[in-house]
């Protein structure tokens, strides 16, 4: 009896040691996406509502913001993440093989400074305070508006602040002024905050991206041209049920398709053919532009040390399968 037990107890552990090596390993081979809230995203989330990645191991994590996916990224807990290029490009210092397979958008107006009611124009932000987030992006933005208006950062109280914190501090009136996005610049707006300039005065210099480990993509090759696929998908559906599309973006991050067509007005996404266009050639026009803002990175000391920009790009994955 008791030999009999003691056979039931380890066959018993055993199945259980087979069940957790067998949930290790799905757990291992999914394709762990990040994500903060932006519009230029929600493509992926919008395949994800049309089943486009049902079936498969790709899941989608929404983070607070874009600290938190370049952290989750370098620390192994994301395999692919969307980041501005100057985001990708300070993560690409710690990570050399980081590449980028996926240009997701540019921005075009939905970058923007935005003033408290009283702040008639450009020119009123002298020595008024001006949250930024610690990012090229809000540093190019911030450069050129005040450049326009003949000041410089010297000219204003710089307030480092989070994207997920320029709500509250504008309500709260602890700034005068904020370099944001969407979503945070449709809900400003409808409080009164004042325009004073945004990114269509810099076109083509503010850009989102998917990046991934190189050894990543070589491993999970399938469900990255997955993801890249169902992005292109999405694409395809927003074109041509464009009502839809938008009440289901609006549905899952809790606002009105009008406000999802504004936000959409406000950047440009780009077809498979401008990827290729972008992503390929020695160098690539990605990798040119890359230089540009690694530039201006160093010189604003947002680089600790040189970002190897020879292997930034790679076109494989959104050339037609």
């Amino acid at each position: 009896m008791c030999d009999r037990i003691r056979q039931y107890i380890l066959l018993s552990l055993l199945g259980l040691i087979a069940i957790t090596l067998v949930g290790c390993q799905k757990e291992a081979s999914q394709l762990r996406v990040g994500t903060n809230l932006w519009i230029g995203y929600e493509p992926l989330y919008l395949a994800r509502e049309l089943g486009y990645y049902r079936d498969t191991s790709i899941k989608l994590l929404e983070m607070n913001n874009a600290t938190e996916v370049s952290s989750a990224l370098r620390a192994g807990l994301l395999d692919v993440a969307a980041l501005t290029l100057d985001e990708a490009l300070t993560v690409k210092q710690d990570v050399p093989d980081l590449q980028v397979v996926l240009v997701m958008d540019s921005s075009a107006g939905a970058d923007i400074l935005l003033g408290q009611p009283e702040i008639a124009d450009l020119t009123d932000l002298r020595g008024k305070r001006v949250g930024v987030e610690t990012t090229a992006v809000g540093a190019i933005l911030l450069q050129a508006a005040l450049e326009k208006a003949r000041l410089s950062v010297q000219d204003v109280e710089i307030v480092s602040l989070p994207v997920d914190e320029h709500l509250e501090a504008f309500e709260a009136k602890r700034i005068d002024a904020v370099v944001t996005f969407d979503p945070v610049r449709s809900r400003l707006l409808q409080l009164g905050a004042r325009p004073l300039f945004d990114s269509r005065a810099t076109p083509n210099r503010i850009i989102d991206v998917l990046v991934i480990h190189q050894s990543t993509a070589e491993q999970h090759g399938k469900q990255l041209r997955k993801l890249i696929e169902g992005h292109f998908a999405a694409l395809a559906y927003l074109a041509q049920h464009p009502e839809d599309a938008k009440k289901s973006m609006a549905n899952r991050i809790k606002i009105t398709p009008a406000q999802i067509a504004d936000m959409l007005g406000g950047i440009h996404i780009q077809d498979r053919s401008e990827n290729v266009t972008l992503l390929s050639g020695t160098p690539s026009p990605l990798n040119r532009l890359a230089e540009q803002i690694a530039d201006v990175m160093t010189k604003n000391k947002m680089l600790s040390k040189t970002v190897e920009l020879h292997n930034l790009s790679d076109p494989r994955w959104v050339k037609q399968p």
